[in-house]
């Protein structure tokens, strides 16, 4: 799976890429973007050079310089010197200063002036001691782990969080920490459960810590400038240590519990017509057709067909994902139809009924 990595190699790549990476503060009448031919448009930073950008990266311009996502993909297929001329020029009228961050090459991140950087390194360097004194009190055992252009992932389980929706079926209870270096999305601590019967994953967001990488405004009087990392970190370093307190606090047995009886409620609510049920699902969340059909395919499987089945078969289609960052998005979908109630669990538990109104 594109994405997926083990520990050691995960922290191989974090390293590299804490060595090799570049924060630069630019005032927007320093960036430009220019036609580069087959490298697509390109960020001119000036005394810097030219920089491809990453899809995500693209995106955030896109926002910061309010043209509609829509019509700059399409500038950037069809028409790329368009896009740089408009992009340019709307650089040009806001007069502010940008973080922009650099990649292997590449604009990876372009993102406010208040983005509070919260470094995978750094990260690792706190919460990898607190794993390690788990896996020794308490037998955690690492399940995955994953590096996108968009986020780090470690996901972990404890065998003694164990509990049984039905009898019989069991679940084991951990937790997935994720980060994003590039604004696409908080530092997160949630719980996550696995049923053994299937290997799906559910990831409990309502459970989540969240900090958002938001902090006082870097301010220079040079176009653009390097953020000091001593700077960075006073801030950054308080946030990174209450991580290893949310760790402890998720993995305890109260929060499991309290998951695994949501859980069980559903394990008794009956699903009437499975294929409209997993095709109002696949709307619902704008899945693809092909992610509709994984579903089905998973949920026929199972045999029995609860909300808690149709839950898991949602997450179970993860393993099926191309990519790492799908895989996680279906597998906090799955929780979320596991625990969904009252009219939103209605429309997708009756969906013929729903459909005939």
């Amino acid at each position: 799976m594109q994405g997926q990595f083990e520990l050691d190699a995960l922290l191989q790549e974090v390293t590299r890429q804490s060595a090799t990476k570049m924060d630069l503060q630019a005032s927007t009448g320093a960036l430009s973007m220019l036609d580069a031919g087959e490298l697509g448009v390109v960020m001119s930073i000036a005394g810097h050079g030219d920089f491809p950008l990453r899809a995500y990266a693209h995106k955030q311009l896109a926002d910061a310089v309010s043209i509609p996502r829509k019509y700059y993909e399409r500038m950037q297929a069809a028409a790329p010197w368009m896009l740089a001329q408009n992009a340019t020029h709307w650089l040009s009228t806001q007069n502010k200063r940008q973080t922009v961050r650099l990649l292997d090459g590449y604009v990876r991140a372009y993102l406010g002036s208040t983005y509070r950087v919260l470094d995978n390194c750094d990260l690792l360097d706190v919460i990898l001691p607190e794993l390690e004194y788990l896996t020794q009190d308490r037998g955690l055992q690492i399940e995955s782990t994953g590096l996108t252009d968009e986020k780090l992932y470690i996901k972990a389980i404890i065998p003694q969080l164990c509990a049984e929706i039905t009898p019989g079926d069991l679940v084991f209870g951990g937790v997935v920490i994720s980060n994003s270096e590039v604004g696409a999305g908080a530092l997160k601590v949630e719980p996550l459960v696995i049923r053994a019967r299937t290997n799906s994953v559910l990831i409990a967001q309502d459970h989540k810590v969240m900090r958002r990488h938001v902090g006082s405004r870097i301010t220079s009087d040079e176009d653009v400038s390097y953020y000091s990392q001593e700077t960075l970190m006073v801030d950054g370093q308080a946030i990174l240590l209450k991580v290893r307190d949310a760790i402890r606090n998720v993995l305890t047995t109260e929060k499991f519990l309290s998951i695994v009886d949501g859980l069980r409620d559903g394990a008794m609510e009956l699903v009437r017509q499975p294929t409209l049920a997993v095709e109002e699902i696949t709307r619902r969340y704008s899945l693809t057709d092909a992610a509709g059909h994984g579903i089905l395919t998973h949920f026929y499987r199972g045999g029995s067909f609860t909300k808690f089945d149709l839950a898991s078969a949602v997450a179970a289609h993860a393993q099926d994902a191309g990519d790492y960052e799908a895989a996680t998005a279906l597998q906090g979908i799955g929780y979320d139809v596991a625990t969904m109630r009252g009219a939103d669990w209605k429309a997708v538990a009756n969906a013929k009924a729903s459909r005939a109104a």
